[in-house]
């Protein structure tokens, strides 16, 4: 037996590998010198290119630079400059130049696997009065809480006018825009009275010393006597609100709308519980109020929807089923299977 080992063939492979790889280093090496000295020469050489008279230099591409940051930096320091981030939600401009002051596009929410809004598209023209009717779950609250800010889509877009996009805003803001609305049980103040109650929603500033201070303006008060005329409470206008029968309180509640000036109303199931009567004075009420502002009334109640609609939306399963005049969406197979045959 030999004493003397044999090397491990990986070994000896690494070896010649090590042997060729030291070989082309030293080959790279002395290319890696002759280039250098190349290279040196050729630097000597470009640099007194550089120095010469007639050398011309062009800067056109580094100045448009600068010029246009120049543009860019006296655009943004304009004294009469003003950023999205700081104009006000009540600034902004509504813009209903294309005829609808609403538009829902493409909108999509779901609670708990519940689809409560499936690709709905609605719009309303300014100054329309549109009724909304629809099966219980067919998608009207939860779209009177998108329009409202109060719920967020998973997808979809909802604009008032050409530019004010409400799923920027938030639910002060979307009040401060314009859009008033009405939930179904009145939430007046019931301790202080009909003319309290209208005083109290007008728009001007809430802040604590401000309200405490303010005092009522001659316009103020025409103002308040104007909307006491609209809802026809001008009997009332003294007495506590807690007194005022369910049909008067969804009155006041309106008028108190009305103090704001908003230009898109929703006004959610306002006959519930009203006496004929005063079904047909709501009626009344509602006709007087479009052309001036919007309305969009959510009803269940299919003769006061007929005595006001002239153009009615279906809803069903969160999208529209159907759209057109009361006599059209009458006679519609669909709507009479879901929602008039029940």
């Amino acid at each position: 037996m030999s004493s003397v080992s044999e090397p491990h063939p990986d070994r000896e492979t690494g070896a010649r590998a090590d042997a060729a790889t030291g070989s082309a280093v030293s080959s790279s090496g002395e290319a890696g010198r002759q280039a250098n000295s190349t290279n040196s020469d050729s630097g000597r050489g470009s640099g007194r290119d550089l120095l010469h008279s007639d050398r011309t230099f062009d800067f056109s591409g580094p100045m448009q630079v600068w010029q246009g940051f120049g543009q860019d930096f006296k655009e943004l320091t304009r004294r009469d400059r003003q950023f999205n981030f700081m104009i006000r939600a009540k600034d902004l401009e509504l813009d209903v130049s294309h005829g609808p002051i609403l538009y829902l596009e493409g909108l999509n929410v779901s609670f708990d696997g519940f689809k409560a809004i499936n690709e709905l598209n609605l719009y309303v023209n300014a100054g329309e009065l549109r009724c909304v009717i629809g099966p219980n779950g067919a998608g009207k609250t939860t779209m009177m809480d998108i329009i409202t800010g109060k719920t967020r889509p998973d997808s979809g877009s909802a604009f008032f006018g050409q530019k004010i996009d409400l799923l920027r805003l938030t639910e002060p803001e979307i009040a401060e825009v314009g859009i008033g609305r009405k939930f179904q049980k009145p939430t007046v103040f019931e301790h202080h009275s009909v003319f309290e109650n209208l005083e109290l929603a007008m728009a001007a500033d809430k802040r604590v010393f401000p309200t405490l201070l303010a005092r009522l303006t001659g316009k103020e008060r025409d103002r308040i006597d104007e909307v006491l005329g609209i809802i026809g409470l001008q009997e009332q206008a003294q007495r506590e609100a807690s007194v005022l029968s369910h049909g008067q309180k969804q009155w006041l509640e309106i008028g108190m709308l009305l103090m704001q000036d908003p230009h898109l109303l929703l006004v959610d199931e306002p006959v519930a519980g009203m006496t004929h009567q005063e079904m047909e004075r709501t009626a009344e009420l509602l006709t007087s109020l479009a052309g001036k502002h919007t309305v969009v009334v959510v009803e269940h109640d299919m003769d006061f929807v007929r005595s006001i609609a002239k153009r009615v939306t279906v809803l069903h399963q969160g999208s529209v089923l159907a759209e057109g005049s009361m006599d059209e969406v009458q006679n519609d197979p669909r709507v009479i299977e879901v929602y008039l045959g029940e």
